[in-house]
């Protein structure tokens, strides 16, 4: 899939406006930052997302869409061994953080009075919303952070080997998992995308 960098930003907003969080998400450069307040198990999903989920899979993405030369050819050597490296913690950071949400239980949407993005838009949950979906089917929740974990541990091997095509063919697979999960959990009226 070729991307050029309108369709990494359009990308990195839709993740954005996608998840289940308000605040924006942080600039690639403060990911190295963001690691060191990795959350904790018992984290809401909008914690989580906030702190781990949005700003590492929005640098997988944009580091994702330089794996493209000029003639929107997959290259390897488009990305520094630095970019590799960013790539590969950003994933492993994804693949820690839906692990957490796979083995949570009682799992909360967000802490008590927080509006969540979108909340109180047409075909979009709130926070009460959310947090009835998941208990109405936590195993469901829990499986789709489990697919997320999946395709983030193959970023992870993908970034290691420096193999553009496996790289870019996972992070195109993040986003139809990140979008199966916010369908079901989070804007469910809205129709698929």
């Amino acid at each position: 899939m070729h991307m050029n960098k309108i369709t990494i930003t359009m990308m990195s907003t839709a993740a954005a406006y996608l998840l289940v969080a308000a605040c924006a998400p942080k600039p690639a450069g403060q990911v190295a930052a963001a690691a060191a307040s990795a959350p904790a198990t018992g984290s809401s999903v909008f914690e989580v997302m906030n702190a781990s989920i949005i700003p590492r899979s929005n640098l997988v993405w944009e580091l994702s869409g330089k794996l493209y030369d000029d003639k929107g050819n997959l290259d390897a050597k488009q990305l520094t061994d630095a970019e590799w490296m960013q790539v590969k913690d950003g994933a492993a950071e994804i693949s820690k953080s839906a692990q957490a949400l796979a083995a949570a239980t009682g799992i909360k949407s967000a802490p008590a009075g927080t509006k969540i993005l979108n909340e109180g838009t047409a075909g979009s949950f709130g926070a009460a919303e959310v947090q009835a979906a998941i208990n109405a089917d936590p195993k469901a929740f829990s499986d789709h952070a489990a697919k997320l974990v999946a395709v983030a541990d193959e970023i992870v091997a993908a970034a290691t080997a420096h193999d553009a095509k496996k790289a870019d063919d996972a992070q195109s697979r993040m986003t139809d998992v990140c979008g199966a999960c916010h369908q079901k959990f989070w804007y469910p009226n809205q129709p698929a995308q």
